[in-house]
């Protein structure tokens, strides 16, 4: 059965991993069999609200976030499995509800963007230190003076250390991302 969240939600599997965060994080679930576990977050599925791409904390890929009932859902990117639950408290005051959603919203989509824009920059980054390095290398390897072989492992190590400041910095951001993420379980 595909609903209008694009699930299908007969199809999805649940890891072993889902299976133990959802019975240690949602209250009534504690005692239930297996079984059933997997038939409540099919059923939550079925409801679900599509988030956005959010980095999983339990395993740190790249999973998408689906939130119902103040109870979040990771699914795999190919939407064939659930790899974790996590359940936040909520806002019952309904006016600042929908404020903080739309704001929460907001600063998701923010963050996605900057992200990908990020990820992009890096992507054109890494081409230009690729040749770069690649050219260092080269006159290192037809150099016999050692100055300019120091010179040439000291400029790789200055790419190598500019490049692993901007993977942080990416990564600083899906952490930034995932908080809001959260954060945007407990409105909904």
């Amino acid at each position: 059965m595909i609903r209008e969240n694009g699930l299908n939600v007969k199809s999805i599997g649940l890891s072993r991993h889902a299976i133990e965060r959802a019975r240690q994080r949602v209250d009534s679930w504690k005692n239930a069999n297996d079984s059933i576990i997997i038939g409540n977050i099919r059923a939550l599925l079925k409801r679900a609200e599509f988030i956005g791409e959010s980095v999983c904390e339990e395993k740190g890929n790249i999973s998408l976030l689906y939130a119902v009932d103040r109870i979040g859902i990771y699914l795999s990117t190919d939407k064939k499995e659930v790899i974790t639950v996590i359940k936040k408290e909520t806002v019952t005051y309904k006016p600042l509800r929908d404020k903080m959603l739309e704001l929460h919203k907001k600063e998701f989509r923010k963050l996605h963007r900057k992200e990908c824009a990020r990820r992009k920059r890096l992507e054109g980054l890494l081409l230009d230190c690729e040749v770069e390095i690649a050219e260092l290398k080269r006159r290192k390897f037809k150099t016999r003076s050692q100055a300019v072989r120091n010179a040439c492992d000291c400029r790789i190590s200055a790419i190598q250390l500019s490049i692993q400041e901007y993977e942080d910095e990416i990564k600083a951001i899906q952490d930034e991302k995932r908080r809001v993420g959260k954060s945007l379980i407990s409105v909904i």
